[in-house]
């Protein structure tokens, strides 16, 4: 499990081959993130299993699920075996009980624009991601949204990060992670090595510099 007591939390997501994960890995970020849900960076479960247990123990995995049925998320998850996951739709307390008994780390992902933003109890999981009101299209949004409300769990902050802004975003919103899929790409899926390292070198001194 991803452990919060570590200072700071970089993951580049939509992670689609086992080179990009490596690069991932050896670029110093945390974790990577493979989406078993639809959109242009979609793995195969087969897939995510073949990336994650060839970095099993070097760097978390974490499964990033969408427009799935509760069964299809679980199933997913023992047959992937992440370290964490991440949801993206509403969740019933039923599964958020069989994924703490697979020791996953549970991050919810809330949009600014979505009415759960401000009622979505947070206690129920580890961490959450608050990403733009179009998430998974790499657009900037507004981070003072993140002081709409008081927060329990750690924050992630995801929506048209780059290298570029990365270090502002840490520097002015005390997020504890930072999320990126667009912002590190060749193309939808395809990782830029220089765009990859350049990002989590910035985030790391960002993170460093703050503490």
């Amino acid at each position: 499990m991803a452990d919060v007591r570590r200072p700071s939390f970089i993951k580049i997501c939509g992670v689609t081959s086992i080179d990009d994960a490596i690069l991932v890995r050896d670029a110093g970020a945390d974790a990577f993130g493979l989406i078993v849900a639809p959109s242009s960076r979609r793995v195969t479960t087969s897939l995510a299993r073949s990336i994650a247990g060839a970095l099993r123990t070097s760097i978390l995995c974490v499964l990033v699920t969408r427009e799935l049925s509760e069964i299809e998320i679980l199933r997913a998850v023992d047959e992937v075996a992440p370290d964490g996951v991440q949801l993206h739709d509403p969740v019933s307390p039923s599964l958020l009980s069989e994924l703490g008994e697979r020791d996953a780390f549970i991050i919810r992902a809330l949009a600014t624009s979505s009415p759960e933003f401000d009622a979505f109890d947070d206690r129920l999981v580890n961490a959450v991601l608050v990403d733009g009101p179009d998430p998974g299209r790499g657009v900037v949004h507004a981070w003072d949204q993140v002081e709409r409300r008081t927060w329990s769990r750690p924050l992630i902050a995801a929506g048209g990060l780059t290298s570029i802004n990365v270090a502002h975003v840490i520097e002015h919103s005390w997020v504890w992670g930072v999320d990126v899929a667009t912002g590190v790409e060749r193309e939808p899926g395809v990782k830029d090595p220089a765009a990859v390292r350049s990002f989590v070198t910035r985030a790391r001194e960002a993170f460093e510099g703050r503490s």
